[in-house]
């Protein structure tokens, strides 16, 4: 019975795939979610950061103002199921910026206040308020790497993109795998009768030996 429900198998139900995408999707909708609530302390925080140009300032304020609408938007299509690739490479890129900006924050404080990195705590502006950095690091990393498992991952089901393509939304069970490939076995199809090739007529040659009829 162990064997049925082995890693590869569980993967291809889709279950993994479908909890990564409700995770993340749920994190980064929320996220976004509370920063639209109150955009000038994000805006606020993102210039504490002194990654971006201070002139122009609307450089600043249109990522303000534009990133928190694509971490919901990126969230919901992770949650609904389609432009999975799309959200995960691009919610990826802004956990790898986002890490690196609160790594480097996180030093400078560090060095200032004479105090040991993991002990440095800050609102990162991600709307959650102060959190320790060391903590913050590793919960993004966990993200992250729920982005990658996205990004390379083939199967799409429980996804709205394959309900609307004519994809099977329902799981697959272990009774519905090969033994041997662990592909999905077609019950639901009648076995295809082999085709069989007529033998070609043999064509009788008269020979020499045998008498002219007259």
């Amino acid at each position: 019975m162990a064997s049925q429900w082995s890693i590869p198998r569980l993967n291809r139900t889709g279950v993994p795939l479908l909890m990564a995408r409700c995770v993340l999707g749920g994190v980064f909708l929320f996220y976004g979610y509370l920063k639209l609530s109150d955009p000038m302390a994000f805006l606020k925080e993102l210039h504490l950061y002194d990654v971006l140009p201070e002139r122009p300032s609307m450089l600043l304020n249109s990522i303000a103002l534009v990133l928190p609408w694509l971490e919901v938007a990126c969230g919901v299509a992770l949650i609904l199921g389609f432009w999975l690739r799309g959200s995960a490479l691009m919610l990826g890129g802004m956990l790898v910026t986002f890490m690196f900006a609160l790594y480097f924050r996180a030093v400078g404080i560090a060095e200032t206040d004479a105090i040991p990195f993991c002990a440095v705590k800050f609102d990162c502006g991600c709307g959650a308020g102060v959190r320790i950095t060391c903590h913050k690091l590793l919960e993004n990393a966990g993200l992250l790497l729920l982005c990658v498992m996205i990004l390379f991952s083939r199967r799409r089901l429980f996804c709205l993109s394959s309900m609307l393509t004519g994809g099977r939304f329902l799981p697959l069970l272990a009774a519905d795998l090969c033994p041997h490939c662990g592909e999905r076995m077609m019950h639901d199809r009648p076995p295809a009768t082999p085709k069989t090739e007529a033998a070609p007529a043999a064509s009788v040659v008269p020979s020499a030996d045998a008498p002219e009829s007259t």
